[in-house]
């Protein structure tokens, strides 16, 4: 990158960064992952070598608004994909216990209950996701792994739990019932 393209995208970034923080939240709904995508915006231009495509465009502010407009959709889209597959730990133990014995348990003997299957690494990600409530970003960042890394264990732990839990239910329904019976004192 020349010193003068280093200039202009300086300049271009302080003079159009909150106008397009603006743009992307009408589309993603939310102020953060707003200025995360204006700022992935903006890396793509770095990382993918457009500066001279930036740069050179007759209309830089539409260039940016166009790219900007796609990776907000591609992180709400991925926010939706992921959505889908997020479990609360209430559904999770919902899961695992049998429907005419359910007592809702806290969350953290539930997450307890799951350590027999999960490995250390594992569990923390699901306390921190289920309890401590982070995001992906948070969590890619604590672990020095880019947002789509971290999807990905995420994904990987969703489905180790479902399929374990898929697998309780199955033995708990085979296995015979047990009659309760009322005590009398």
């Amino acid at each position: 990158m020349t010193l003068e393209q280093e200039q202009f995208f300086e300049e271009f970034y302080r003079e159009h960064f909150e106008g397009l923080v603006v743009y992307a939240k009408a589309i993603v709904k939310n102020q953060h992952m707003a200025q995360d995508v204006v700022q992935d915006a903006f890396h793509i231009v770095l990382r993918q070598d457009k500066m001279k495509e930036f740069v050179c465009s007759p209309n830089p502010v539409g260039w940016m608004r166009v790219t900007v407009k796609n990776v907000a959709r591609n992180a709400k889209r991925a926010q939706l994909r992921q959505s889908r597959w997020l479990i609360s730990v209430e559904e999770l133990d919902a899961l695992a216990a049998s429907e005419d014995d359910y007592e809702p348990e806290d969350e953290e003997t539930v997450l307890k209950g799951y350590s027999e299957f999960l490995s250390e690494n594992e569990m923390y990600l699901l306390r921190r996701l289920a309890l401590d409530k982070v995001t992906y970003k948070e969590l890619a960042d604590e672990y020095g792994i880019s947002m789509w890394a971290c999807y990905k264990r995420v994904s990987r732990l969703e489905e180790t739990l479902a399929e374990e839990l898929s697998k309780r239910r199955l033995l708990r329904e085979k296995a015979p019932k047990k009659e309760k019976t009322k005590s009398r004192n």
